[in-house]
């Protein structure tokens, strides 16, 4: 890898925005490691009052350009004046390379990019659309489009060996390296959580977006009541979101658990990273995933962890790190969590923590990115 300091264009479908602050946070982490080595621009869209172009510099090495559109046909004639826009940047700004956050559908700028003005693209994945079993129910425009977005990439650059799995019956013949998503092990600090079966309570943590389809919440709700019955430890499980959790609430109610539940948020990042520390265990009980960024995070602040045989976690929770379940086996989450919970001082917590710092930390995706283009500008 040279010395140099590239210039990479971030395109990214997906950025957090002031109408959804959620949407996208991994790739922004992403772009916050990389500008550590590198220039980075990021260009997004977000719906807005008018259309518009706006350019902010956060540092001299990170500059953020919003492209906000309106409904209608409008936000299709500001597409085309982003076009012109990203063309005549970078033939202004020196930029080395295009890093794709997301292929669709700032992919198609990319593309367009390439053609014009000869600058090579990498594209970042992380999107569950590209699961085999769902891109072949898309549209046939779609499914076209993303193959040639995908064809044209010099590297695919999946979050985790499932979705490159996924990836490859799209483009089969390219070249493909995986690079996780990304945690700020500065932020998410090691912290050691003692636990007396005895006499301590037990603190499960669940952090998520509440989508049912994905994260089967109420699934989690119906096996701490199952846990309830199995054991007479004393036991919590915290549930953090940013959205409405009334309904679980009412459901813990109908289910005879309040006792053993907590709701918060919306929490900060900082605030999000202590309740991780304080805690025992992260738990997910998805149907699908990529590479949660809350498993990472927790494993940063080493803490075992609880997930489903789905997306990228089987890759990260091995039995030095947590327990594997299926998806949708309610009884086997709660076989889990008392598991865990019975075997929580076998764990070597500096382990995880050492696992996350060597596989997730700033550094080390910040160097594996700036790896990838260096042999692709």
């Amino acid at each position: 890898m040279g010395d140099k300091k590239l210039h990479v264009l971030f395109l990214a479908s997906w950025y957090p925005n002031t109408n959804n602050p959620l949407l996208g946070n991994f790739v922004q982490r992403h772009a916050q490691a990389i500008v550590t080595l590198n220039t980075v621009t990021v260009v997004h869209s977000a719906s807005g009052k008018h259309n518009s172009i706006t350019s902010t510099a956060t540092s001299a090495s990170l500059t953020t350009i919003l492209n906000s559109t309106t409904q209608g046909i409008g936000k299709y004639v500001q597409y085309i004046k982003l076009m012109v826009f990203l063309i005549n940047y970078c033939r202004t700004h020196s930029v080395n390379v295009v890093h794709i956050n997301v292929a669709y559908p700032m992919g198609i700028l990319a593309l367009l990019l390439k053609l014009v003005c000869k600058i090579n693209y990498v594209i970042s994945e992380n999107w569950s659309v590209y699961q085999h079993n769902q891109f072949v129910q898309q549209s046939v425009v779609f499914q076209f489009i993303n193959k040639l977005i995908f064809k044209q990439a010099s590297y695919i650059l999946p979050v985790s060996a499932q979705m490159q799995a996924q990836l490859q019956h799209i483009a089969p013949y390219n070249k493909f390296e995986i690079i996780s998503n990304v945690v700020n092990t500065n932020l998410f600090e090691y912290a050691v959580t003692p636990y007396n079966i005895a006499t301590d309570t037990f603190n499960f943590i669940h952090i998520s977006t509440l989508d049912e389809a994905a994260k089967n919440t109420t699934g989690i709700l119906h096996a701490v009541q199952l846990l309830s019955m199995l054991t007479s430890l004393k036991f919590k499980l915290l549930i953090v979101a940013e959205v409405n959790y009334g309904y679980l609430q009412q459901l813990a109610t109908e289910l005879g658990i309040t006792n053993y539940m907590q709701f918060e948020g919306p929490l900060t990042h900082p605030q999000v990273a202590n309740r991780l520390m304080q805690s025992h265990s992260h738990l997910l009980f998805s149907n699908y995933e990529g590479m949660p960024c809350v498993m990472i995070e927790a494993m940063a602040c080493g803490k075992p962890i609880i997930g489903t045989r789905v997306g990228g976690m089987p890759e990260i929770i091995t039995p030095q790190t947590g327990l594997l379940i299926n998806p949708k086996d309610t009884q086997a989450l709660a076989n889990a969590m008392l598991t865990l919970m019975s075997t929580y001082t076998n764990y070597n917590t500096q382990h995880i923590r050492n696992v996350a710092l060597s596989t997730f930390s700033i550094d080390a995706i910040a160097q594996k990115f700036t790896a990838i283009y260096h042999t692709v500008k």
